[in-house]
């Protein structure tokens, strides 16, 4: 592609990623007809303010679509973001955010107690819900675009929109399963509930813990009606603790899935950090880090994970080797 059309491409995708990031949002709560707010999957108040300074955190984001070129693919950088931005998403009304997240957003809140490990598990899988109605929209309107037409593009893009449809098939089960423990438990969900001293990192998110997940044979599961096995993880950083929980369904689970939700005990310095460089490099998005742990890490291991970003971003196997340890020497 010449640098001119390059140019021109890159201004319709940046265009269109922009306007569909302004696009007003439905709760994504059954049945709610009201405006999304911009809801955090971990509240500021109790938990990330004890790890912002000014009011900012650091997380990994991608960089600007216009500083691409033929030869660059999508870059990522870590980015300084305002505590109103940190981790949050369009996702819930105001009266949603505030009703049904009570009991994690006041008081003193038990990590180990069952209810507010669903909560936390419900607010999340919700964030993946709205995170692929947002690619849905965007690969709608780069569909629709004429200037964008190329047949194999095209083809590229219908591929893309029947796995956004089986994710959330699939995304849509879990959350009738959370939501049906929170109205009437039955210990359906196992959590493992682990406390490290303060590390000055946040996580919350889910992702797929199943082999066949990279293979064609995790397509022809998910075409049989067959739902990927999960994981929910929680990195929550408090005053005097970093609480972690990792969890799974009983109903879609796996012997792999079990031992990596049990693998986070017990971890020290170098293990720990291996750990979350694994997690974060080739499992999920939704993380940040304290400015101050920023400035501990190497400017060669930041550098080592915006590369590995660039070639696995779209890696779903479960079992990828990062290889390095981005926390080197931080913990």
């Amino acid at each position: 592609m010449k640098k001119n059309e390059l140019k021109r491409t890159l201004t319709i995708f940046k265009n269109i990623y922009e306007n569909v990031n302004k696009k007003a949002w439905n709760c994504v709560e059954c049945g709610c007809n009201k405006p999304a707010i911009n809801s955090h999957l971990i509240q500021r108040h109790g938990i990330l303010d004890n790890i912002t300074q000014n009011n900012h955190t650091v997380e990994v984001r991608a960089a600007d679509m216009m500083r691409w070129d033929e030869k660059t693919p999508p870059l990522f950088m870590f980015k300084q973001v305002g505590i109103q931005q940190a981790i949050s998403l369009k996702i819930f009304c105001s009266d949603h955010d505030n009703s049904l997240f009570y009991d994690i957003e006041h008081g003193n809140v038990d990590f180990g107690n069952y209810r507010v490990q669903l909560l936390f598990s419900y607010r999340t899988l919700c964030a993946e819900i709205r995170k692929k109605e947002i690619n849905k929209e965007v690969n709608r309107r780069m569909r629709n675009s004429n200037e964008l037409y190329n047949d194999g593009f095209h083809k590229i893009l219908e591929i893309q929109d029947e796995g956004y449809n089986l994710s959330l098939r699939d995304l849509n089960i879990y959350r009738q399963e959370l939501a049906s423990e929170l109205s009437s438990p039955s210990q359906l969900f196992v959590f493992n509930h682990y406390s490290y001293p303060p590390i000055g990192i946040y996580a919350s998110a889910s992702f797929s813990y199943d082999e066949t997940a990279s293979t064609a044979l995790g397509v022809i599961k998910s075409q049989n009606g067959v739902v990927w096995d999960s994981c929910f993880i929680h990195i929550l950083p408090l005053e005097n603790s970093t609480e972690i929980i990792v969890g799974y369904s009983k109903n879609h689970t796996n012997p792999k899935l079990q031992n990596y939700a049990q693998s986070w005990g017990n971890l020290e310095g170098e293990a720990l950090g291996c750990k979350l460089t694994d997690l974060f490099a080739g499992h999920i998005e939704n993380w940040g880090l304290s400015p101050s742990l920023y400035q501990k890490i190497s400017a060669t291991n930041k550098k080592r994970y915006c590369d590995y970003m660039k070639v696995h971003a779209t890696d779903y196997q479960i079992m990828q080797n990062v290889g390095f340890n981005l926390f080197e020497g931080c913990f």
